[in-house]
């Protein structure tokens, strides 16, 4: 059960991080991109935000669910202070997310004005994936 866990986990881990990956690319080939092009462009991160929440809800159920396991357990006391620094990444991770979500909820509504904090919030979120994945690698290492 425990080696299903991690596989839900890996998976949830690698749509998780590799959607922000894909849009910031996708963001940037946009701004070069005729008019009718990166209106297309624009239109797929939209669309693939649910791939990373779903991603990002694997990644907290299996990782809540194999700390009910031995083995999770195990890890965190070995893990230490980079655990816990893991868990702070996660925690803003989610709120970044939430953020976009409620930003992308303000724009439906007519105000286009919100959709610069996307600007800031894409990289954020990537930035964040890639350090809980950094002190996850460290702390079970």
């Amino acid at each position: 059960m425990y080696e299903l866990l991690v596989f839900i986990h890996l998976v949830g881990l690698a749509v998780g991080i590799g959607v922000p990956i894909g849009n910031l690319a996708i963001q940037r080939i946009a701004a070069s991109a005729p008019p009718e092009v990166a209106a297309v462009l624009r239109s797929i991160p939209g669309r693939l935000a649910w791939y990373s929440r779903g991603g990002l809800i694997a990644l907290v159920v299996s990782g809540l669910l194999m700390q009910a396991f031995a083995q999770g357990r195990a890890m965190v006391s070995f893990g230490g202070v980079w655990f816990w620094l893991k868990m702070v990444a996660v925690v803003g991770l989610i709120a970044a997310v939430y953020f976009i979500w409620q930003t992308m909820e303000e724009a439906r509504k007519g105000n286009p004005a919100v959709m610069a904090r996307m600007r800031m919030l894409g990289p954020a979120v990537l930035g964040l994936s890639l350090l809980a994945t950094l002190f996850a690698v460290i702390a079970f290492h």
